[in-house]
Parts: C-alpha cells; structure tokens; sequence
C-alpha cells in the first residue's frame, strides 16, 4: 500500500487555511463588531428651549445637567446595548409661547400639534445623522413628554407631571421613555413587573425591557435613523 507524503510547502499551505478557518469560525461566534454584540452609538442634538416672557418653556438646565440626564437615559438603555451620545447642546427661542401659556391655564387644549408649534426646527439634525430631543421647563402637568413622529423629535420636560425636578431618576426614564418611541416601541400594558414603555405604569420596575422589545429597538437603531425620518 502506497503512501503519500506532503511536501512541506503543501504543509504549510494546509496549516494557514486551518488558521485562516479557526478565524473565521470565531469571527462568526463573537461577532464582527457591526452587529447589536458590540451595541448601537447613537447621535442626540439636545435644544434647550428660551421663551422669556413664558417660565414654562424656558429650559433651565446647565450643559452639566444636560450630561447628568443623557447618563441617566443612557442606564435605562444600556440593557439593549444602545447608548446615546450628545452631539451638540443648542439653546433656541420657543416659537408660539403665547398659545403655549393659554393652553397651560386651560384657555386652549393642550395637544400635540401645539407641542410642536413651540419647536423651531431650523437647528434639527437632519439627513439621517441621528436624534434630536427638546427639553423645556415644564410640560403643565398634562404629560411627561412626548415624541413627535413628524419632526421627529422626543419633548420633555425638566418636571415630572407632579411638578418635582428629578434629574437622576423620573427625568431620565421620561426621556428613556420618548426615545423609546423614536426606536419604534409603542405602548404596553402595564403589568406586575413593569415596563419602560407602559406609560403611568406604578410597578417597581419601570424601567425595564422584554428581550423582543430590545431587540425592536436596535432594529431601528441599526438603521441610524428615529422613527419618521
């Protein structure tokens, strides 16, 4: 019975496509840094709001504060791997703060659409480049934010709907919460163990996601683009 014995080039060829395969076999398994393993950085343009002949709509947060918040948002997040990195800190003149003042004494209704006729939106970060989020003073009680599909935009306020300045804990899940409709989550119901997305929801972990809704959201998030853009 014949033998067939490599030559050592022959050798050294099998040895580098088993390297070259080992490689690639962990390359599959670990992730190539593309994928949700390695997360989601997402880009924020922050616009403080100034009206000064209306106090509700004028954003009284330090660039500190700011920072303090987007931290706090980035904890809610960071079970979804997604984190979100400020990209500019604008302060902008509130457009209409007249019917915004009306609306707070219940003059007009408080909606949506006179939510977004505050904006100016000749400072938003567009094209697809990420995400942009406005702050104001208060939101008069009515909600906690809100986020506007069509600007896109998430809107909230430095007080809670009780009136409190929070901004280690109710501010950043609000805002955790708008955003979260930017990644395209709706609402859910509330249940025993809570939900970042059940809205007024009382649970002692309001907070949390289920691992669909993560995986939801860096969906979105792998498009580089909120909802609506």
């Amino acid at each position: 019975m014949s033998r067939c014995t490599p030559s050592p080039g022959a050798v050294r060829r099998s040895l580098r496509g088993w390297a070259a395969g080992l490689a690639a076999l962990a390359l599959l398994a670990c992730g190539d840094g593309a994928g949700p393993e390695s997360g989601f950085t997402l880009a924020v343009r922050v616009h403080l709001l100034e009206e000064s002949t209306v106090v509700s709509l004028d954003a009284t947060l330090t660039d500190d504060e700011v920072f303090m918040l987007i931290a706090g948002v980035n904890d809610v997040w960071a079970q979804a791997d997604i984190t979100w990195e400020i990209e500019a800190i604008v302060r902008e003149r509130a457009q209409n703060g007249i019917d915004y003042a009306r609306a707070l004494v219940g003059e007009i209704p408080f909606s949506g659409s006179l939510i977004r006729s505050v904006l100016p939106t000749d400072r938003l970060l567009r094209g697809g480049g990420g995400w942009n989020v406005f702050l104001v003073r208060d939101l008069g009680g009515f909600i906690g934010g809100i986020y506007l599909v069509d600007v896109p935009a998430a809107v909230a306020a430095e007080l809670d709907p009780e009136g409190v300045r929070d901004l280690r804990d109710a501010a950043p899940r609000i805002l955790a919460h708008e955003l979260g409709h930017s990644l395209g989550l709706p609402h859910v119901p509330c249940t025993e163990v809570g939900n970042l997305m059940a809205p007024g929801c009382p649970a002692q972990d309001r907070t949390r996601l289920e691992a669909d809704q993560a995986e939801q959201a860096r969906a979105q998030a792998r498009t580089g683009r909120p909802l609506g853009s």
